[in-house]
C-alpha cells in the first residue's frame, strides 16, 4: 500500500479539486501555492475549474489578445456576482413571499452592465460559444457534439474552434474600442455580411 501524503496543503487541494481534476490541472497546485499574497480568489477558482481558454492558449490554439478578451469577459461575469456560490446566507432578512433580498453593490452592477453589453453587441452565435466555453468551461469537443451540425466530431470540433477564434477576435475588438466596433458592425450590416446586425 502506498504511503499517504501527510502535507495538509496538498490534502486540502485534493479535497477541493478532486484527484482527477488536480491531475488534469498539472502544475496548478504549485502555481496556486507559490505566492498567496498576489493571487486573487478568482484566479485560484479558474485554476481548478478547467480553464478552457487558458488551455487553448497553452496549446497555442488562440492568441494572447484572444485570451485577454475571454479573460476580460470572465472577470466581468465573476466580479458582477453572477457566479453562484451555492451557499445560502441565512443572516439576510426574508421579505414577504419568501424571497431573500439580495442587495447588489454598485461595482457589481457596473461589471454586470459591461458583461451584458458585450454579449448583446457581438453576434448571437459568438455570444453562444463564448457563454458556453469561456463562462461555462465547456470543452470544444463537448460543444461541437452538442451544437455542431456535423456527424464527424473532429470536423465539428474544428468548426467550433474557428468559431471561437472569430468570437474572441470580435470580443477583443469590442473590448478595445466599443464605439469603433459598433460602427464596423453597422458597416457590415449595411453591406450584408452579418446575420445578427441585419435581422
Amino acid at each position: 500500500m502506498a504511503a499517504r501524503n501527510s502535507d495538509p496543503d496538498r490534502s486540502f487541494a485534493n479535497a477541493i479539486a478532486g484527484r482527477q481534476r488536480l491531475k488534469a490541472a498539472g502544475d496548478a497546485w504549485e502555481r496556486e501555492n507559490v505566492d498567496l499574497t498576489g493571487r486573487r480568489s478568482s484566479d485560484t477558482i479558474r485554476v481548478y475549474d478547467g480553464d478552457q481558454i487558458g488551455y487553448l492558449l497553452k496549446r497555442r490554439s488562440i492568441s494572447m489578445a484572444q485570451w485577454a478578451a475571454g479573460d476580460w469577459l470572465w472577470q466581468h461575469w465573476y466580479n458582477g456576482g453572477l457566479a453562484a456560490s451555492g451557499i445560502v446566507d441565512l443572516t439576510k432578512p426574508v421579505v414577504d413571499g419568501g424571497r431573500r433580498t439580495d442587495a447588489v453593490a454598485v461595482h457589481q452592477l457596473a461589471h454586470r452592465m459591461e458583461y451584458a453589453k458585450a454579449l448583446s453587441t457581438i453576434e448571437a452565435r459568438h455570444a453562444r460559444i463564448l457563454t458556453a466555453v469561456v463562462i461555462g468551461n465547456m470543452g470544444l469537443f463537448d460543444y461541437a457534439g452538442r451544437f455542431g451540425r456535423y456527424s464527424d466530431k473532429t470536423a465539428a470540433t474544428a468548426v467550433a474552434m474557428e468559431l471561437l477564434r472569430h468570437a474572441l477576435t470580435d470580443l477583443d475588438a469590442y473590448r478595445l474600442d466599443p464605439d469603433k466596433y459598433r460602427r464596423q458592425l453597422a458597416l457590415r450590416a449595411a453591406s450584408g455580411q452579418s446575420g445578427r446586425a441585419k435581422g
